[in-house]
Order: C-alpha cells, then sequence, then structure tokens
C-alpha cells in the first residue's frame, strides 16, 4: 500500500531536507509521526465533538481506548518497517557522538506520540461531557429544582408525615425538609472554588441575606462556592418566604421548565400541581402514590446526579499510576526496538527465549527452596544480573560472535533501570519516597551507560566474525 498518496508536499519537502542535512533525525521518521499522529488526533477530536451526550448514562471509555488501541499499534507497526530498514552500523559502524541519545529519544517520542491515538477520542469526548453544563449554570439549575420539588411528592422520603392514624396519609407543603436532594452526591465539594469569598448566596439567588450568622450550620459556612445553595437551611429559609400564589407558581414552572431542559417532562401545569394541596387546610395534600410523578422527579435527580458524578469523576490523565504506566510502557517498547536495530534478528529471538527461560527455572527454584521473603527473592536476581553482567564484559575480550553474550547483553541492558530498586528492596527498603528516588536512579544509571558503555558493546559486538 502506497501511503505517500496521503502525505501533503510540504511533508515530503521536509523529508527530503532531512534526509539531507540531518539523516539521524531523517531515519527516525519523527516528521511523518507527528504529521500522521496531529491528523488521527484532529479527526478524532471531530468525532469525539459531533458525539451526542447521553445525560442517562455514563460513557464508556474503555470501549473506545480499546478500539482506538488498534490504530495505534497499526501506526507502530507500520513505523518500526520504515524505520527498521535503516541499518545504524552503515558506513563500517562509523557513529556520530551522542547519536545513540538522539535516537533513543526520537524513538521515545515517536513511540508516546503515537500511543496518544488511544487517548484523544475519549480525552476529548470526556472534557465535552463534563462542561456540557457549566458548574455555575448547573448550581443554578439545582437551585431551582431544589426549590421548586416541595410540590412534588413523591413519597415518604422527602416529607415529614403528619402524627396519627387519621392523619398518616396525610402531608403539608410546609413539612418538605428534603431540600438538598438534588446535590446528593455533594457536587459542591468536589468543584467549589476554592478562592471565592463567603458571599456565594446572594450572587445566584439575588435575595437579601437579613439573617445572622448562626442561622447556617458551621457545614455550610465551610462551602466557598459561589455557584449555588449547598445549605439545607438556607433554602427552607427562601422557600418559605415564597408563600403568595404567584411566587409558588414561579417555583413550580421553574422546576418544570428546568427538568425538561434535561430531558425529562411532566405532562401537567403549574397550577394543577399548585390546585393539589387544599391552601384552606395549611396547604395539606393527601398523598396517592403517582407512579408517573414518582418516575418523573426521580428521572430528574438521576440525571443531575450522573452530571456532577462526571463533573467530579478524576480524568484519567490525572492519575499518576496513569502516566506512570505510560512512561513504562513507551520506554520499553523503545528500549526493545533499539535492541532489536543493534543486534542479529538470531540473536534477538534467542534473548527473548533466553530472559523467559531464566524467568520460569528461577521461579521454579525459588519455589522449591522455599524462598518467599523480599529480600532474598530480590538477592537472587541481583545475583543472576550480576552473572549477565559478567557475559556482557567478556565481548571486550571475545574473538569470535556469541549468541550468549548477545543475549547477556540484551538482558543487561532491559533489566538495568530496575537494578537499584533491587538493590533497594535487598536491603530491606520499606519508604514509598526513598523507593521512588530509587526507581530514578535507575533510569538516570541507564541513560549514563546508554552512550558510553552500551553504544560501545553493541558496536563491538557487531564488529566481531562468525566462528
Amino acid at each position: 500500500m502506497n501511503l505517500q498518496r496521503f502525505v501533503p508536499k510540504i511533508i515530503k519537502q521536509l523529508d527530503h531536507y532531512l534526509l539531507i542535512h540531518y539523516p539521524t533525525i531523517w531515519q527516525s521518521r519523527i516528521h511523518n509521526v507527528l504529521y500522521a499522529v496531529f491528523a488521527t488526533n484532529l479527526i478524532l477530536g471531530g468525532l469525539a465533538m459531533l458525539m451526542p451526550v447521553n445525560l442517562d448514562e455514563r460513557p464508556d471509555f474503555d470501549t473506545w481506548i480499546w478500539t482506538f488501541f488498534i490504530v495505534s499499534v497499526t501506526y507502530l507497526v507500520i513505523w518500526m518497517i520504515h524505520v527498521g530498514r535503516f541499518n545504524i552500523f552503515k558506513q563500517y559502524g562509523k557513529r556520530p557522538i551522542g547519536d545513540e541519545y538522539l535516537n533513543f529519544f526520537l524513538h521515545l517520542l515517536s513511540v508516546a506520540l503515537i500511543a496518544s491515538t488511544m487517548f484523544a477520542f475519549s480525552f476529548i469526548y470526556d472534557q465535552k461531557v463534563r462542561n456540557y453544563v457549566p458548574n455555575a449554570e448547573l448550581a443554578q439549575d439545582i437551585n431551582a429544582l431544589n426549590l421548586g420539588a416541595a410540590f412534588f411528592p413523591v413519597g415518604n422520603y422527602n416529607y415529614r408525615m403528619a402524627e396519627g392514624n387519621d392523619t398518616s396519609k396525610i402531608i403539608y407543603l410546609y413539612n418538605y425538609h428534603n431540600f438538598n436532594s438534588f446535590g446528593s452526591d455533594n457536587f459542591w465539594d468536589k468543584i467549589e472554588n476554592k478562592n471565592a469569598s463567603y458571599g456565594y448566596y446572594e450572587e445566584i439567588l439575588e435575595e437579601p441575606n437579613p439573617y445572622p450568622d448562626s442561622v447556617f450550620p458551621d457545614t455550610c459556612r465551610q462551602d466557598k462556592s459561589k455557584y449555588g445553595i449547598n445549605c439545607p437551611n438556607y433554602a427552607k429559609i427562601i422557600f418559605n418566604q415564597k408563600k403568595s400564589r404567584a411566587e409558588q407558581l414561579e417555583l413550580i414552572n421553574c422546576f418544570l421548565k428546568t427538568a425538561k431542559k434535561y430531558g425529562k417532562t411532566l405532562d401537567c401545569s403549574a397550577e394543577s400541581v399548585l390546585n393539589k394541596f387544599n391552601a384552606n387546610d395549611n396547604y395539606s395534600y393527601r398523598l396517592v402514590q403517582d407512579q408517573i410523578q414518582f418516575q418523573f422527579v426521580n428521572g430528574v435527580q438521576s440525571t443531575i446526579n450522573n452530571i456532577i458524578r462526571r463533573k467530579s469523576d478524576r480524568n484519567f490523565l490525572h492519575e499518576k499510576d496513569f502516566w506512570h504506566f505510560m512512561w513504562y510502557m513507551c520506554f520499553y517498547i523503545t528500549l526493545i526496538f533499539m535492541i532489536y536495530r543493534n543486534v542479529r534478528r538470531r540473536d534477538f529471538t534467542l534473548s527473548v527465549v533466553s530472559g523467559i527461560v531464566i524467568m520460569v527455572v528461577s521461579g521454579i527454584f525459588l519455589a522449591l527452596t522455599r524462598t518467599y521473603r523480599e529480600t532474598e527473592v530480590f538477592t537472587f536476581y541481583f545475583m543472576i544480573y550480576c552473572g549477565l553482567l559478567i557475559g556482557t564484559i567478556a565481548i571486550f575480550f571475545k574473538r569470535n560472535h556469541s549468541w550468549f553474550n548477545a543475549a547477556c547483553l540484551n538482558l543487561v541492558v532491559v533489566v538495568t533501570p530496575f537494578m537499584p530498586l533491587f538493590y533497594y528492596e535487598s536491603n530491606g527498603g520499606s519508604n514509598n519516597d526513598a523507593f521512588h528516588d530509587w526507581e530514578i536512579a535507575g533510569f538516570v544509571i541507564f541513560f549514563l551507560l546508554l552512550q558510553v558503555f552500551f553504544k560501545r558493546l553493541y558496536t563491538t559486538l557487531w564488529a566481531l566474525p562468525e566462528k
């Protein structure tokens, strides 16, 4: 398949320029990767923006990630085929100083860019869902729902029932007590503006605050959000001020209008809702189980809570474990590809087989000897590493090429970033902060050895004649 037809002229011109002036950069194909990834992520972003948002269901991001994993793997294979054609040992192994660093980091960047195509769609769609309803607008809607919900009794959960056998099914409008039902997932604590002032009540409700601070419990005072209520007592104060029929109809209309905005409708008017209450009998209401109204109110509450959960859930890009995983994945894909390009294919295959055999045999040995303590296990693997290191250094003294020494070198290169951790654990390390320090030290040691030690070994190994 000729992929050049999809490449614009400017990228072809850049390819020719890099080939003439910067062949090391050219052979990494970083310019082609940048173009392909940018174009792909642009298309995926457009699809994500066109994707409709269903407020009643949680997006299945895992399915999308695994779907576009196929795209990433395809790009990775194409990139490896094109880059692998260039023999780094041409011109009798004469390679510029520092080229191993340049090659490694260009390849690492290429792998990371290709991996980004797995997450572009999910990330953009997640941001679209999170911002589908702005925080301030959502808070205003929650205020309207909380203040109007008293006129939609759906059961005992949101009303205190009157005492006595004869009146057990009678409820009264001003006995409604669950004013914060539409903020039950604690929306406020999760999206609050840490820098906002305490004067957020009037900013949204546009009501004067004639009440002293003692009216508001401590939980209300602690919320610094500028968006809305988060205080059942304050909602009750505002609600009980609106006792005229016009004000009550306005609250009901606001509830119905807000519910319709989120896709929930009830076939009734504000007047019919209010007329269910007997104004002459202190707004009493004989509770009758209304399944349609019950589904309507619960549907609105479920939709609001779904939006709150989506806003408050941590994005996977904010998780340290995600970036930890991505670093190791991209690093070791790059490292294994680097090893593949530095050795003969037979040596690479035998190295993989040798690594598997060592892991299986060592695991059986540890099980048979009942070696379970972490310090003993890590000490055992540290000794294996020292043996492989001896086989690696022997390359400098060999007169003929040996697959055994090549396997030792390849396994040492793979394991070196972990050796400071092995040393730390073999000495009984248990401090998490120290663990991360030793982890970083392993990669620092690897990059120091990459140019001055590993490159010389690979060059020497490649130059050795076969027996």
